[in-house]
């Protein structure tokens, strides 16, 4: 269950931080360990297989693809909130479980049910990241002097066209025409003076679950793809 934004953007949540951040977490908030009256019940010092999960794809299926290594890279994200989702059409999330399981449990021991944000609709985040958080993304990607910019997904596609200060260029008018054309094609960004390659690829959390972007993707991986700088 998400109590919080990740410690670091795509956070691969190995065993041994998993555990180190969970001890402090535990005795920062005076958390009882135990199953009795005014104890707060039992937590495993094993990172959950949903930790990291994002990370994880990141390294292994976009940054190896282009022998760039994790500790080599700076990551950032347009919307530094976490944001939970309802489900629909039957299918659960995070924020169902929440409410029906979570919040009953923190109002019997006279806790404060969850606060954590709704997700913002998709057309509605990118136009909300680029009026919030523009000046940081901009000083992020300065302050980086990455040679090479990757952004993951349509939301942040969509969010740098609205960054005026990007300059942008993109040799696609929607993102979805690169699941046809264009996929690993890369547009540029000019900021502070710098030009620089700007890869836009699809959103690691669609990877397994939408087949075309799978297929697209993995024949990006397989090409041995190369950027010039």
């Amino acid at each position: 269950m998400a109590v919080d934004v990740e410690p670091a953007v795509f956070w691969d949540a190995s065993d041994e931080d998993f555990a180190h951040r969970l001890a402090t977490w535990m005795e920062s908030v005076k958390f009882v360990e135990g199953d009795e009256v005014g104890q707060h019940g039992r937590i495993s010092r094993r990172s959950p297989s949903t930790n990291g999960t994002s990370g994880r794809k990141v390294i292994l299926n976009y940054l190896r693809p282009l022998n760039i290594e994790a500790k080599d890279t700076c990551f950032t994200d347009i919307y530094p909130i976490y944001q939970i989702k309802f489900g629909r059409s039957g299918k659960r999330e995070q924020g169902d479980a929440i409410r029906d399981y979570y919040d009953p449990i923190a109002e019997v021991m006279g806790r404060k049910v969850c606060t954590v944000r709704t997700r913002l609709p998709a057309d509605k985040l990118p136009v909300n990241a680029a009026a919030t958080f523009t000046d940081r993304i901009v000083s992020d990607i300065v302050e980086s002097s990455a040679p090479l910019i990757i952004t993951l997904g349509e939301e942040v596609w969509k969010t740098f066209l609205l960054i005026p200060q990007l300059h942008v260029i993109t040799p696609v008018s929607r993102f979805d025409e690169l699941r046809s054309t264009g996929y690993g094609v890369p547009g540029t960004i000019t900021v502070a003076g710098r030009t620089l390659p700007w890869l836009h690829l699809v959103h690691p959390g669609l990877l397994g679950y939408q087949t075309h972007w799978q297929e697209v993707h993995n024949r990006w991986m397989n090409s041995e793809p190369r950027i010039s700088s």
